[in-house]
């Protein structure tokens, strides 16, 4: 049977860890917000760059329609500038795509970080609930055997 002394230290051990607990669930849950509006932003750059990807696809359009008219009217030098407006036009599709690749990834990297931590959180909040129930038990044991604590 332990003595006031040890449960008083058993309590005070307790009371720590449960602070503890509650500081780290508390940084598990900023670092979650932060990666959740991580996503976020990448989500709406993701967007931006389909919307980019469109416009580049409608201007496509319109340079092969201006081609074809130059290649009948046989103005080679409209052709040479279309063609290279073409490449261009690929050039920067093509980093746009790799850009959308690249978000995509680090967008699923900031969600399984997030997903991780979830399960860490839910593993702390039982283990701040089991921490709550044996300090409850530690204290009703300490004041049944006479113990008081301060009230300041």
């Amino acid at each position: 049977m332990s003595t006031l002394v040890e449960l008083r230290e058993q309590i005070e051990k307790a009371e720590r860890r449960l602070k503890l607990v509650g500081l780290q669930t508390v940084q598990y849950h900023t670092i979650i917000q932060q990666e959740t509006e991580i996503a976020y932003k990448i989500s709406d750059r993701i967007l931006d760059i389909g919307t980019s990807l469109e416009a580049s696809d409608d201007q496509q359009h319109r340079i092969q329609e201006r081609l074809l008219s130059c290649v009948e009217k046989k103005d080679d030098n409209g052709v040479l500038v279309g063609k290279k407006e073409l490449v261009d036009l690929t050039f920067n599709s093509r980093k746009l795509v790799d850009q959308r690749t690249a978000m995509g990834e680090m967008k699923e990297a900031a969600e399984q970080k997030v997903r991780g931590l979830e399960r860490q959180v839910e593993k702390l909040e039982t283990t701040y609930w089991n921490l709550l129930m044996d300090l409850r038990a530690l204290r009703k044991q300490y004041t049944q055997m006479g113990g008081t604590f301060d009230q300041s």
